[in-house]
């Protein structure tokens, strides 16, 4: 399973990393940052695969994950709950 290329960019801008995404299928999806992120995803999201959440629990063990349902792929960010998560993450939450 790959993540969208973009989503690789943005990952490969935030940690520093050259092709982040052959380090991670040469190393057997290990972590390649202490960083910490915070990965928001919808079970009814047709746009992104439910299963993409694991795989990003698998490069990042210590990320903070919300599940939400039946908000789809363009509502969940319009929603105050995400919202307010969101924020507290932010602030350190």
């Amino acid at each position: 399973m790959r993540l969208d290329s973009e989503l690789w960019r943005i990952i490969e801008q935030r940690v520093g990393a050259n092709d982040a995404q052959a380090q991670l299928e040469t190393k057997g999806m290990s972590v390649i940052s202490p960083h910490k992120i915070f990965v928001i995803h919808d079970r009814d999201d047709k746009e992104v695969r439910f299963s993409e959440l694991a795989m990003m629990k698998e490069i990042w063990p210590t990320s903070k994950e919300l599940v939400t349902s039946a908000l789809g792929h363009n509502r969940i960010l319009s929603v105050q709950f995400v919202i307010d998560e969101i924020e507290a993450f932010c602030k350190g939450g």
